[in-house]
């Protein structure tokens, strides 16, 4: 049992802990809306993490700039309309 606590319990409460989640994408945008809803996550991290689920990785714009899947590209859609204005 090598899962921490956050994985082991379901109980994703940070950004970090999404991105710490085996898994598919889906979920952790599932989980990231979550988050925004609760008011649990900052703009600059929803982005970052945003970016991170759709490269793959961490994001880098001269290294690591293209989408590896593109029906992220929906999954961020519908995080869209859980964002607040100034974050959209």
């Amino acid at each position: 049992m090598s899962e921490t606590g956050e994985e082991a319990n379901g109980d994703v409460k940070t950004v970090e802990g999404i991105l710490k989640l085996k898994g598919n994408d889906e979920l952790k945008f599932g989980l990231l809306i979550g988050l925004i809803e609760l008011e649990q996550a900052s703009n600059k991290d929803v982005v970052d993490t945003v970016l991170y689920l759709l490269v793959g990785g961490e994001f880098d714009i001269e290294s690591n700039f293209v989408i590896q899947d593109p029906q992220n590209i929906l999954h961020m859609l519908k995080l869209l309309a859980s964002c607040s204005h100034t974050l959209q």
